[in-house]
C-alpha cells in the first residue's frame, strides 16, 4: 500500500494544474518521465522490503517524518545500517522523476520557475556536423578514440560498457583541438576503484570539446569524480557524478586558466572519504561541487555551471571563491538545485546550498536560479575576507525551503545580507 501511494503521490505532482496546452509543450517532458519511473522500478528486490517507503519518507521530510527529515529519532529503525545501493540509485531516480515533473519536493506554483525549466538549454545540442564518426564499445577504444582525437571527431559510444582504472585517474582528457569534436559517453560507466586520492575522470588543460552524458564514481574511496584543470572552450551536459571519496565536480585555473566552458550534471553522496578533506573540521572541505579554489593565480571566467546536488552529507552543494587577490573570476554563471545538504558544521561552515569565501574583490558571478530546501546551513552563505566585497554576486531567481536547521544558524535567514551581494526576486525576503 506505501508503494502504491507513492506512485498516486507522484504522478498527482506531474499533472496537478497541467492544462491540455502546457501537456503538449511537455510531451517530451512525460516521456522522460516515464523512462525514469520504469528504471526506478527495476531497482531492488521484489517485493520491496517495507522499510524502503518510510525510510524515503524520513529522507525527504514527509508523511510520518513530516518537519523531522534525517533527525536521528524518527530514523525508522526496520532500516538497515547500512543503507543498500540499490536504495540510494533508486531514490536518485525518484527525485530525478520529481523533478522532470516541475522541480523541488512538491508541485512548482504557479507561474514558478524551476529547476528544469531554467536549464532548459541543454535540451538542445551546440550545432555540430562530424567530419568523421568513431564508434567505440569498450574501454581501451574509447582510451585509443580520445588519444587519436581530431577536430571534427564524433566519438560515440555503441554500446554501455565500464572505464575503469585501480591505479591512477579512470579517464583521462587533455586534447587540446584547433576546433571542437564530440564525445558522446551516453552508457557508458567511469570507474576509479583504488584507494588513492585519484579522479574518475581528469580534464587536464582541455580545449575545444563537447561532451555529453557518463556516469562518474570513485568507489567511496577515491578522490574526486571529475576534476578539471585548466581548460577552455568546453562543455559536458548530463554528467553524474556520485560514489565520490572527494568532491563530486572539481574546476580549479591550475595549467591553465578556466575560460568559456559549459558544465551541468547530476551530483550526490560524495565526500564519503574523509581523508582527503584538510579542515580541521573534516567534511567541511569537501563538496558537490567546488569552483576556483585552488592557490594558484590563474583565472576563472566567463564560465557557465549547472548542478543539480542531492543528499550532500558534507561541505556544501557548491562551494566558490579563491585565496589569490591577483587572480579573478568575472563573467560566471550558475544555477543550482541543492536538496538535502546534511552536513552539521560544529566550528566551520558547511550544509549550504552555495557558499563564497575568498580574499578578491573580483569574485563575478551571475546566479541565475537557485532552489535550496531542506538544508542545515544557509542558501547562501558568505565568508570572504575582510576588506573583501561580493558586490559581483548577483542571486536573480532564489527559492529557500526548509534551511538553517543546524542550531548554530537558528532564527537566521537563509540569504546572507552582508557583504554587497545583489538580490532580485528572491524568497524569503533577504
Amino acid at each position: 500500500m506505501r508503494k502504491q501511494a507513492a506512485v498516486v503521490f507522484f504522478f498527482a505532482l506531474v499533472f496537478a494544474g497541467v492544462g491540455s496546452s502546457a501537456l503538449a509543450k511537455q510531451s517530451s517532458a512525460r516521456s522522460a518521465q516515464s523512462a525514469t519511473i520504469r528504471a526506478e522500478r527495476r531497482l531492488g528486490p521484489k517485493p520491496l522490503p517495507s522499510w524502503y517507503w518510510r525510510w524515503v519518507n524520513w529522507r525527504l521530510g514527509e508523511g510520518y517524518a513530516k518537519g523531522h527529515g534525517l533527525q536521528a529519532q524518527f530514523r525508522p529503525s526496520i532500516a538497515p545500517h547500512p543503507i543498500d545501493r540499490w536504495a540510494w540509485r533508486r531514490l536518485h531516480l525518484f527525485l530525478l522523476a520529481r523533478g522532470l515533473a516541475g522541480g523541488g519536493n512538491g508541485p512548482p506554483r504557479k507561474g514558478g520557475e524551476t529547476y528544469q525549466k531554467a536549464i532548459s538549454y541543454t535540451r538542445k545540442r551546440p550545432t555540430f556536423t562530424p567530419v568523421r564518426t568513431v564508434s567505440v564499445g569498450n574501454a581501451s577504444q574509447l582510451r585509443a578514440a580520445i588519444s587519436n582525437l581530431r577536430p571534427g571527431d564524433l566519438v560515440k559510444a555503441s554500446a554501455s560498457f565500464t572505464v575503469s582504472s585501480s591505479s591512477s585517474a579512470a579517464l583521462v582528457i587533455k586534447n587540446r583541438l584547433s576546433a571542437p569534436a564530440e564525445i558522446d559517453l551516453t552508457g557508458v560507466k567511469i570507474v576509479y576503484t583504488g584507494t588513492e586520492e585519484d579522479n574518475g575522470v581528469w580534464l587536464n588543460n582541455a580545449k575545444n570539446l563537447y561532451i555529453f552524458g557518463g556516469d562518474i564514481s570513485t568507489s567511496d574511496t577515491g578522490g574526486v569524480c571529475l576534476r578539471d584543470y585548466g581548460s577552455q572552450h568546453v562543455l559536458w551536459w548530463g554528467f553524474n557524478a556520485h560514489d565520490c571519496g572527494g568532491t563530486g565536480f572539481q574546476a580549479q585555473a591550475i595549467g591553465g586558466p578556466v575560460d568559456h566552458n559549459d558544465f551541468q550534471g547530476t551530483i550526490w553522496k560524495v565526500g564519503q572519504n574523509l581523508a582527503w578533506d584538510p579542515h580541521a573540521e573534516r567534511g567541511t572541505g569537501l563538496h558537490a561541487a567546488n569552483l576556483w579554489d585552488a592557490s594558484r593565480t590563474g583565472n576563472f571566467t566567463n564560465n557557465r555551471f549547472a548542478f543539480y546536488a542531492h543528499d550532500i552529507p558534507v561541505g556544501a552543494c557548491v562551494e566558490f571563491g579563491n585565496n589569490q587577490p591577483s587572480s579573478q573570476a568575472t563573467g560566471n554563471v550558475l544555477y543550482l538545485k541543492c536538496v538535502n545538504a546534511t552536513n552539521v558544521a560544529k566550528v566551520q561552515t558547511g550544509g549550504n546550498a552555495l557558499q563564497i569565501w575568498g580574499d578578491t574583490n573580483t569574485l563575478g558571478l551571475d546566479v541565475k536560479y537557485l532552489e535550496a530546501h531542506n538544508l542545515q546551513g544557509f542558501a547562501l552563505r558568505v565568508g570572504i575576507s575582510s576588506g573583501q566585497t561580493a558586490k559581483g554576486v548577483t542571486i536573480e531567481y532564489g527559492r529557500a525551503t526548509h534551511t538553517n536547521q543546524n542550531p548554530r544558524y537558528a532564527r537566521q535567514g537563509p540569504w546572507d545580507s552582508g557583504d554587497n551581494v545583489v538580490y532580485k526576486r528572491v524568497r524569503p525576503a533577504p
